[in-house]
């Protein structure tokens, strides 16, 4: 590839409707991939949607809690603290944003890079998206805070794969703004 042409990501949504037989949805499943499979390698779907993107986008399964992440449109670094159906939340030093996994990258920064102090005013409370330590067993983890479900919040360790602790508000008030000294 020559320096002059850049990588572009293009994303293509398709409707691809097959017909099995059967009544156990594990297997009907089964029987539906390799129908998809084998239509599309006879014939590619007409009615199919796509979008384009610079570069390399991050992969909708790699978007998950505590991953650090890039935001091309506002060029900053940031972490994710939440995932819905149609939107990731990720907070920077700039904010904190509702985005596409199609408008994020992978990032090399590090956590010191993309920490933000939690604010004096919301001391000592621990929303969502703050960042910050927890303690386990001797080690301090560095975190970013969830949203809280059912009595619980989660508490994602950064670039760990999506690994949380679910903590209760008790708990949520022994993470630390920063490792103690020594």
């Amino acid at each position: 590839m020559s320096q002059n042409q850049e990588i572009k990501t293009v994303t293509i949504t398709l409707s691809v409707t097959v017909q099995v037989n059967g009544t156990d949805t594990k297997q009907l499943l089964a029987d539906a991939e390799k129908k998809v499979v084998e239509s599309l390698q006879s014939k590619f779907p007409s009615g199919y949607r796509y979008s384009v993107t610079e570069g390399a986008i991050l992969e909708t399964e790699k978007a998950v809690g505590g991953k650090i992440v890039f935001i091309p449109d506002i060029k900053t670094d940031g972490v994710i603290f939440g995932k819905t159906a149609a939107n990731l939340s990720v907070t920077t030093r700039q904010g904190k944003f509702h985005c596409k996994a199609s408008g994020l990258q992978d990032s090399k920064a590090t956590f010191e890079e993309v920490f933000v102090s939690r604010p004096e005013f919301m001391k000592p409370e621990w929303g969502e998206g703050c960042m910050g330590y927890l303690k386990v067993k001797d080690e301090y983890l560095p975190i970013v805070v969830g949203k809280k479900k059912a009595g619980k919040t989660p508490v994602y360790t950064i670039n760990d794969g999506g690994s949380f602790y679910s903590l209760t508000d008790s708990q949520l008030t022994k993470l630390l703004d920063t490792i103690p000294e020594k």
